[in-house]
């Protein structure tokens, strides 16, 4: 009889998950659908005027086409805009971030180009690179100078 109880509580258990699980998967589908809208709403904007936009560096303005900023999807610049696209917010606003602009030119070089050159810079300036490409979202950059200095 034990046993027959064990297994109708595991059944329950088993029912509890998969309704849980197709929840979930409902809500990873209508958000996936979500930012496919949003991925074509800034492909247009892209298409039709691809704006200059401002971003504020710690006080050093930079003037940088949409497409740019956009050509990392993973990025604090993508989550920026994009966000602004889904709350009906212009897309075009400046954008602040709060560090030094000290090295920012190379992760703007690396979105122009997906290239990275690192020859003329420091330790100091490189490790700098790294904490802020981590919290922009750069991950390629962070791998590749991660692969840098283990291979150093």
């Amino acid at each position: 009889m034990e046993v027959n109880e064990n297994l109708l509580e595991l059944k329950d258990k088993l029912i509890k998950v998969k309704k849980e699980m197709e929840e979930k998967l409902s809500a990873a589908k209508i958000k996936a659908e979500l930012y496919l809208e949003v991925d074509k709403k800034l492909e247009d904007l892209v298409k039709e005027s691809n704006p200059l936009m401002s971003l504020n560096v710690g006080g050093k303005i930079y003037k940088v086409k949409l497409s740019t900023l956009l050509s990392i999807k993973d990025t604090l610049f993508y989550y920026i805009i994009a966000k602004r696209v889904m709350n009906n917010l212009n897309p075009r606003d400046e954008i602040f971030i709060d560090k030094n602009h000290i090295g920012f030119d190379i992760l703007l070089d690396y979105l122009q180009t997906k290239e990275i050159h690192l020859k003329q810079y420091n330790k100091k300036i490189i490790d700098k690179l790294y904490v802020d490409a981590e919290f922009l979202g750069f991950t390629e950059i962070c791998d590749k100078l991660k692969n840098k200095f283990e291979n150093a």
